[in-house]
């Protein structure tokens, strides 16, 4: 059976009830006393329990706290050390770099040593490999070197073309193209449309040695910087350069004795003006029959300069026939040149000239038809044909 508690003051009246029935207490005041306790007793336990609640409440607020600034430091702690590691190895790749610029001799001080004996011992070698080598394109103190592996491009001859206009197509020497072309240019001055020649990259010249001993005289003879000689033509030391056979000298030309014998005189143009008639057959202007034109027709007015073509001495100067007043100058190598039809002639047999001084006025003396200069080149008294001998500078 249920019991439970009726009332709400302490006058002594409470009554119990029971489900099924009521009744009334014997001792009201003691019963009012037990309850008052009890409900005093309740709200103690209640307050215990919310204070307990709020401590543990708190406890949990510092352990949280603690634990954030435990973390914090040790983010903190391993952020250092990561910034203190990568400093280190930035040093350690700074330092690298450096010792490696001072090996290269890129400081301010020459540092480069190339152990290269001029009695030319083949054991001596340097210490660079040929992957260095290539990679030193600068010369000590950091300015630039001229000098650059060499490399070839095949060029095919057009209609008109000569050595003298594709070296300057190609910007490089007359030395450069012939020499890298010898063995197969039997007249230097006669190149036919469609052949094939070898045009190298940088300005020198091509030169083969069949061994050690005559690669030592060559490279004396022109002499050549012995690095240059080996970033040219990539190799590292000179055992590596006599197998190569085929050599090439940078920045070298042909001396002027060679030149001549090579591909003879690279004569100028001896005046100003256009092409009125080349060297061939054409149709005579007097005649009107087929007949060979033995030099260059170039016109222009009366009275303008004529030139010499090349250095070399006056051994005619005077009326010649259909040449009308005309000057021939004797060259070196056999070579000679006239000058025809001119209205005033500046110079004296025996006299020595220079090429691109001035020997004339243009006029129409002799067997002409207008103003013009008759230009020819001989040599030992062969006519040949002066476009392949000329270089307009």
């Amino acid at each position: 059976m249920g019991l439970y508690f009726q009332g709400n003051s302490f006058d002594g009246k409470y009554k119990w009830k029971s489900r099924k029935r009521s009744f009334k207490t014997s001792h009201p005041g003691r019963l009012g006393e037990f309850n008052q306790g009890n409900i005093l007793n309740s709200r103690t336990n209640c307050n215990s329990i919310n204070n307990l609640n709020q401590g543990i409440h708190i406890n949990n607020k510092i352990r949280h706290k603690i634990n954030l600034k435990r973390s914090f430091k040790l983010n903190n702690e391993a952020f250092i050390s990561i910034i203190i590691i990568v400093a280190v190895i930035s040093s350690i790749f700074l330092v690298s770099y450096l010792l490696n610029n001072i090996a290269l001799g890129k400081n301010n001080e020459q540092i480069i040593v190339l152990p290269y004996d001029r009695t030319f011992n083949p054991s001596v070698e340097t210490a660079l490999s040929t992957k260095e080598i290539s990679n030193i394109y600068k010369s000590v103190g950091g300015e630039e070197a001229n000098i650059i592996p060499v490399s070839y491009t095949n060029y095919k001859v057009q209609a008109g073309d000569n050595l003298w206009t594709i070296s300057k197509k190609f910007e490089i020497s007359v030395d450069s193209i012939y020499s890298a072309n010898i063995s197969s240019l039997k007249n230097p001055h006669m190149l036919s449309a469609g052949m094939i020649l070898r045009i190298p990259s940088n300005i020198g010249i091509v030169v083969k040695v069949k061994n050690a001993e005559e690669l030592k005289k060559t490279v004396d003879r022109y002499d050549v910087d012995e690095l240059s000689l080996f970033i040219a033509n990539q190799v590292a030391n000179f055992d590596e350069l006599a197998k190569k056979g085929e050599i090439f000298l940078p920045n070298v030309e042909l001396p002027q004795t060679e030149k001549l014998k090579a591909y003879g005189i690279a004569f100028g143009y001896p005046a100003r003006g256009y092409i009125s008639s080349r060297m061939g057959y054409r149709k005579d202007p007097f005649t009107g029959q087929k007949r060979y034109h033995t030099g260059l027709d170039i016109s222009n007015v009366i009275g303008t300069p004529i030139y010499a073509a090349y250095d070399g001495v006056v051994i005619f100067a005077g009326s010649n026939g259909g040449y009308g007043n005309c000057i021939i100058i004797s060259h070196p190598l056999g070579y000679s040149t006239l000058y025809g039809h001119l209205s005033k002639i500046l110079v004296k047999v025996g006299q020595r000239v220079s090429k691109g001084s001035k020997i004339g006025l243009m006029g129409s003396t002799g067997r002409s038809t207008g103003s013009h200069l008759h230009f020819e080149i001989r040599k030992f008294g062969k006519i040949l044909n002066p476009l392949s001998y000329m270089v307009w500078k």
